[in-house]
């Protein structure tokens, strides 16, 4: 991958003006202002940057909160703070220099497959044996839809998208080890396509649609059938919260003696509004809790009915 970090400044009142220059003059490509040049203009590749990146770090002491002074990195501008990233890359390569296993340098100990490079982490490749670890990322197979009732499309290109953006996030062309052209290649050895009538390995997830009636179930991603439930493997205490079970037994037999009117909302007539009201706030959060937790609201503690008696 092409590396060039352009640093641009203008001449300064500073009093750090001059030790800026003198700084600047470390660098092998470096343009001083004169007749042909307007700005200060320093141009570092890869291998300068690994060699004088306590320079850099020192030229930016002086020049980082100048009116007139930019940097940009392969085109693209970014701010002298970005620059504090390169630290982690630049470790990272010394160490894969020095490591005696570099075939493993790279592998993310969280994603044992991965994309080429440990830093790129935001999307996981390894299919996940555990709940725990698979609500806590993202995977590949979830880059997909539909296209028909259990096949599941794989769409590539938003998935080698993400995985570009992330790695220009973090800098990662500046590190001379990062094939781009490896991350493609991994991306198209993944399958095009799921279907689940052919495979007993993925199950369908589906979202729940209030259309302000009823819940519809809509297909909107797969997961492995693999992945185990980490929340059994507690220590196995159960709490009751609503007291003893001897105490609902005791209950349980008291309802036995209720008397239960026969009555139904059908046989009531005359006030269409207010049945409505009352199915709405009373019988409708018992029937359909899950409807109130997929809303984020909370059901009404009750209702009050008030007026004499009467007759319709």
């Amino acid at each position: 991958m092409e590396f060039e970090l352009k640093i641009i400044f203008a001449k300064s009142s500073s009093i750090y003006y001059s030790d800026a220059i003198k700084k600047a003059k470390k660098f092998s490509r470096f343009s001083q202002i004169d007749e042909n040049n307007s700005m200060n203009t320093i141009l570092i590749d890869k291998e300068e940057l690994f060699k004088k990146y306590h320079h850099i770090k020192e030229l930016f002491s002086f020049i980082g909160n100048w009116k007139h002074s930019e940097l940009y990195l392969n085109g693209r501008k970014i701010s002298f703070w970005d620059t504090y990233s390169f630290t982690d890359i630049i470790k990272c390569q010394n160490g894969y220099d020095s490591s005696p296993d570099q075939e493993y340098y790279c592998i993310n100990e969280y994603d044992k497959l991965g994309w080429g490079c440990k830093f790129l982490s935001n999307i996981r490749r390894q299919i996940p044996i555990d709940s725990y670890y698979y609500n806590r990322g993202e995977y590949w197979f979830n880059y997909g839809s539909f296209a028909r009732e259990n096949n599941w499309i794989i769409n590539k290109d938003n998935l080698l998208s993400a995985l570009n953006k992330e790695a220009l996030q973090k800098k990662l062309d500046i590190c001379k080890y990062f094939n781009i052209d490896e991350l493609n290649e991994i991306v198209k050895s993944l399958p095009n396509n799921i279907n689940l009538n052919e495979s007993n390995d993925w199950e369908v997830i589906y979202e729940e649609i209030y259309d302000g009636i009823t819940i519809e179930k809509r297909p909107v991603n797969i997961k492995p059938k693999s992945i185990k439930d980490s929340s059994r493997n507690g220590l196995g205490i159960r709490i009751n919260l609503f007291g003893d079970e001897n105490d609902n037994n005791k209950k349980n037999d008291n309802n036995k003696n209720r008397y239960i009117p026969n009555i139904t909302f059908n046989d009531v007539g005359g006030i269409e509004s207010i049945v409505t009201t009352i199915r709405e706030v009373v019988e409708l959060p018992m029937k359909n809790p899950k409807l109130f937790d997929y809303l984020g609201i909370s059901p009404h503690k009750g209702i009050l009915l008030h007026g004499p008696p009467r007759l319709w």
